[in-house]
Parts: C-alpha cells; structure tokens; sequence
C-alpha cells in the first residue's frame, strides 16, 4: 500500500511538472541555462531617469523575471537602481533575475568589449550579467560618436570582424563575469559562419519579429542549429497591427487585447519575446498570456499577415560589410 501511494505521489510529481514546463515561462538555452520567456524591453521608451526606475519596479513587481537592456539604450544606470532598490527590500534575489544586455557596435575590439561590460556591470550594480549579445554584427569606428559617419552619411566601419568581438565574449564566460552569450540582428550565413569558429556555441539570436515579419527561413535555421530565436518589436512597434481585422477578431474570440495575441503568436511558435510598454496596466497584460492556446488555424492566420517589413533596419549601415539585411534570411 505504501509503495502504491508512493507511486501516485509520482505520478502527480510528473503531471505538475509537464504541466509547468507546458505554460513556457522558461526555455532551457543550449548551455543549460534557463531564462525567462517573456523580457520587459526598455529601449526606446523615452522616459526620465526616474521613470525608467519606477517602470522596472512595476514590471518586476507585475511577475516580470527577465530585463532586456543594451548600452546603447543609456539605461543600465537607472535599471541598476531598481534592482538594487529590489533587492534591498528582499523583493527579490539577484538570481531571481535574468539580465540581458548588449555589446554595441563600436566596441567590437578586444578591449573595447571588455570595456563594455564592465561598464555594464557596474552600471547594474551586479556581479555577472545573464545574457550578452552582439547587438548587431557591424563593427563601427570605435570613438566617443556612437554612430561614426562619413561624408556621405553612412557609417564608419571599423576593422574587427565580429568573430573577434566573440572570442572575447568567450573569454569573459571562462571569466565568470557572463553567464550565456548570443547575437543579435545576424542572418544565417552570418551564424553559419559564427558555428565553424566558436568555441562557445550562441544561446541566441534576438531578432525583429512581429505579424508583419514573420521571418519563419531565419528561425527554423536557428532552430535547426540549436540557438533559440527571441523576438523583439513583436508588437510591431506600436504600429498599424493593433487595428488589423484579423487580429482583432482572434483576440476577441480569446478575450485578449490584441497586443497579448501577438506575443502569445511568438511564444507557440517557440520564440521568447522583448515587448515592451510604459503603460502599468500593459505591462502586466503583456506577461499574462499563458492562460489560453492559439489553434493552428489562428496561427495561420496571423502568419498570412506577413509583408516583411521591417522596421529596424539601421540604414545608415547599408554599406557595411556584415550589413545583415542583403540576405534573404
């Protein structure tokens, strides 16, 4: 008879477990780490240094366990004070939170990378970030100017190959100061050419995804190479998507807002995903989407919304060697 409960207990141990994996708040990366499938995005939101803060501690407190960040976006300091504001009330632990941030395009070189994310570091008040991606494989002329640009207005590129900028994102795991690494805004020949030269395999490649850009070439190469695809701007921006018929309908039909269908749309075809809002009651909508499932049918739906336009296109880069944009997918 023991035995027999012992078994049941078993049993039920097992259905929980499938059940919570089933919900996908977490995908396992390829390195074993575990992160959190929605991220709360906190580029450009334009908000004041105060309310960047109070945004990061409104999410945090809605359930969010992932924060999207790069330097670019000039607001590691103001998520660094939030968290430590966080934790200092025992709200949460540092571990309860998966930080991801990125190296931008002008410290591409050795020490420039390295500099980087030390800056990050400190600027988060944290001892080892999560997760650090490429945030574009365009290396630009490295200085104080972000965006170096000639004459003619495109860019300056630098000299460093992003498979440099890699190794020393390699380094800096055997270091202990990053967790996982990955990339962002490469196509597949791009990260086929990342593959034969890493020693670390990428976790990630973040890219824009929304109705209007389905990309389905770009992640089922991601997939099938084992590096987990996340979908940023996958609610289009805010743009003409939430007054699309089609949409409308299926989030009715769920009783959902349309911004939910669109990130639950991601999360089934296996995605994670950055959306991002300033609006309280959004935020806490948007990582309220593992209550209900999509059938094929709507996905399909949504799929046929696909235009490929793409909104992040960093066009002042064209001219760049690794411009990611040339290739199909």
């Amino acid at each position: 008879m023991y035995s027999q409960f012992i078994s049941f207990l078993f049993i039920i141990f097992i259905v929980l477990i499938r059940k919570t994996n089933s919900l996908g708040t977490h995908v396992v990366l390829n390195d074993g780490n575990k992160m959190p499938t929605i991220a709360i995005g906190t580029g450009g939101t334009g908000l004041t240094s105060r309310s960047m803060v109070e945004m990061i501690k409104n999410a945090v407190n809605s359930g969010y366990r992932h924060i999207d960040t790069a330097f670019i976006y000039n607001n590691e300091y103001e998520i660094g004070i939030a968290l430590s504001e966080l934790i200092d009330k025992k709200t949460i632990n540092r571990e309860d939170i998966f930080i991801t941030t990125k190296i931008w395009n002008t410290y591409h070189s050795y020490n420039r990378v390295r500099e980087a994310v030390s800056e990050s570091l400190t600027n988060l008040n944290v001892d080892y970030l999560d997760l650090v991606l490429i945030n574009w494989p365009m290396g630009y002329k490295e200085g104080i100017d972000t965006e170096p640009l000639d004459q003619s207005g495109y860019v300056i590129p630098s000299s460093y190959d992003y498979l440099e900028t890699w190794g020393t994102l390699e380094q800096l795991v055997s270091e202990g100061k990053i967790k996982s690494i990955g990339v962002s805004n490469f196509n597949s020949e791009q990260l086929s050419r990342l593959l034969e030269s890493a020693q670390i395999k990428p976790v990630v490649n973040q890219i824009e995804s929304h109705p209007h850009l389905v990309q389905d070439k770009l992640i089922d190469f991601c997939h099938k190479s084992n590096i987990h695809a996340t979908a940023y701007s996958p609610l289009g921006g805010g743009r003409l998507l939430y007054q699309t018929p089609e949409l409308t309908k299926i989030a009715n039909k769920y009783k959902k807002s349309v911004a939910q269908i669109m990130i639950k749309f991601q999360i089934e075809r296996g995605l994670s995903v950055v959306p991002k809002s300033v609006v309280p009651q959004h935020i806490k909508e948007n990582i309220n989407v593992f209550d209900f499932t999509l059938s094929a049918e709507d996905i399909k739906q949504i799929k046929n919304l696909n235009h490929n336009i793409r909104y992040t296109i960093e066009e002042k880069a064209k001219n760049h060697i690794y411009y990611p944009f040339h290739n199909d997918y």
